[in-house]
């Protein structure tokens, strides 16, 4: 998923899905057991790390795979512990929300049960 474009959902990745699981184990449009729509996505790599990373890499601009791929790696390098630490005790928060509210709907900003408390 890049740039809230909605995850691929084509036939044939369907069959995939089928052919490896059963329809109790997919979470999406077209199966069963749909994810809540603006529910906190699980994976804080989607709100936080992906875009420091992209912010970081294109930094004053790639010219070659070489420098896209050094790039890369100075800024993974530099992510520093306090931001991993940040980014695990968002997920932790925002999954006890979702343990809150039973698996319901949970609409972006505050989380019903932690009034002083905001979802990203």
């Amino acid at each position: 998923m890049q740039d809230g474009a909605p995850p691929h959902n084509g036939l044939s990745v369907q069959r995939l899905f089928g052919q490896h699981f059963t329809e109790e184990r997919v979470i999406g449009r077209f199966f069963p057991l749909a994810w809540p729509p603006l529910s906190p996505d699980p994976t804080s790599c989607d709100f936080f790390l992906w875009g420091y990373l992209k912010s970081n890499v294109y930094l004053g601009g790639v010219t070659t795979l070489t420098t896209l791929k050094d790039n890369i790696s100075r800024a993974v390098l530099n992510i520093l512990g306090d931001m991993l630490r940040l980014a695990v005790e968002n997920l932790v928060y925002r999954m006890q929300c979702v343990v809150d509210e039973k698996g319901s709907h949970i609409e972006r900003g505050l989380c019903p049960h932690r009034r002083n408390a905001f979802i990203e």
